[in-house]
């Protein structure tokens, strides 16, 4: 029995592997975690942020009461780690916000009443910026587990 198979149904077929194919791809994001201490000592608490130099999506962590981190990529539905490259880094810890009479509150209630916030940095204020912090990691494709930053005086 022969089976009889048009052109279009071959075009067609083509078309749906081109399209698979193209979906298994390798992917431009690479697992990232590490560790942030500050003096020798974990930092919890602390936003830990990727820049790639080529101004791609940028990626960011909160690290855990032990310092720990795992990216996640901003916007890019719940890829974790980083786009594959060089990357600038920042490491931002603040205390909570106060007013100007040092009373603790909500930084978005502080900030809807008109009264000055007043930050107070807990590790040295060039970690916040990119331009500054000296920090930097390239992501393989391979990710990596060990994008550790000692943070210092």
């Amino acid at each position: 029995m022969a089976i009889s198979v048009s052109k279009h149904e071959i075009i067609w077929f083509y078309c749906l592997v081109a399209a698979v194919l193209a979906g298994c791809g390798q992917s431009d994001f690479a697992p990232v975690s590490g560790v942030v201490t500050y003096n020798g000592s974990p930092l919890g608490g602390a936003t830990v942020t990727f820049r790639p130099v080529d101004g791609r999506q940028f990626s960011y962590a909160v690290t855990s009461e032990d310092g720990t981190y795992q990216l996640v990529v901003s916007g890019a539905g719940g890829h974790t780690g980083a786009v594959v490259g060089e990357h600038r880094v920042k490491v931002t810890a603040v205390a909570e916000p106060s007013n100007k009479e040092g009373a603790e509150s909500d930084l978005g209630s502080l900030a809807q009443i008109g009264q000055e916030v007043k930050v107070r940095y807990l590790v040295p204020q060039k970690y916040d910026a990119f331009e500054t912090s000296g920090l930097t990691c390239v992501v393989s494709r391979r990710g990596t587990n060990a994008a550790n930053f000692e943070l210092t005086e």
